[in-house]
């Protein structure tokens, strides 16, 4: 779901599978828009069969009862995702463990339940872990550097102190059409978008960060991974 202005930036992840695009405007009739835009993909490279236009447009498409979406909304959010998520899944997530510096580490636990049974050790600040599972603030790991349980559940944060944090080796592409949350920018002009959530449209190369799509603001900001937490 893409404004035509907004699709030079998203080519690249439309290329990545080969679902249909559909192209429309509002009331789809023969000499409409939509057809300059799939032959604007066309001349990109897309195969002609890959593309559809909307009979009637979206008028119509409402009239029959169908849904839709409004820019930035659940139902946008949500067709935005599946449709970016289709990269290869690579590696799997890092993190790196930033708390529980003044008790010995963290608590792991061996189950995702805060009423599992507790292991005996503590994972050690500043360990590497290897994402397994995420369950909303519950992280299932493989430790791969420092010390501690070999695998287990810990919480990425306690109330509003942080213990968790990505790695920032953590593989990009793995994130690639990600839900995600800013963290903790620092800078003024950060720190109003640290809770917002977005997707992580892409990878900019020349400035090694992730850049974001913010549902709120529709709006794109290059993000280091490690001002990034993963929304499950």
């Amino acid at each position: 779901m893409f404004a035509k202005p907004d699709l030079d930036k998203k080519l690249e992840s439309l290329r990545r599978n080969s679902k249909p695009l559909v192209c429309y405007t509002d009331k789809g009739v023969e000499k409409s828009r939509c057809g300059v835009v799939c032959q604007w993909l066309v001349d990109k490279g897309f195969p002609p069969e890959r593309l559809r236009r909307l009979k009637g447009g979206r008028d119509a498409w409402q009239a029959e009862g169908y849904p839709t979406c409004v820019y930035g909304d659940e139902m946008w959010q949500l067709a935005s995702q599946a449709q970016l998520s289709a990269a290869p899944v690579g590696p799997s997530l890092r993190w790196h463990v930033i708390g529980g510096a003044d008790k010995g580490g963290i608590l792991v636990r061996e189950g995702a339940a805060l009423t599992s049974p507790a292991c005996d050790a503590r994972l050690a600040t500043s360990s590497v872990l290897e994402q397994v599972q995420l369950k909303g603030e519950r992280l299932c790991y493989k430790l791969l550097e420092g010390d501690g349980p070999k695998i287990g559940w810990v919480s990425i944060r306690l109330s509003d102190k942080e213990l968790c944090v990505l790695h920032e080796q953590c593989p990009t592409q793995r994130l690639l059409g990600s839900a995600v949350k800013i963290r903790g920018l620092q800078s003024d002009a950060g720190k109003a978008l640290n809770g917002q959530e977005g997707f992580v449209q892409s990878f900019d190369e020349s400035k090694q960060r992730l850049v974001v799509t913010v549902y709120a603001t529709g709006k794109e900001h290059a993000v280091k991974v490690t001002n990034l937490i993963p929304k499950p």
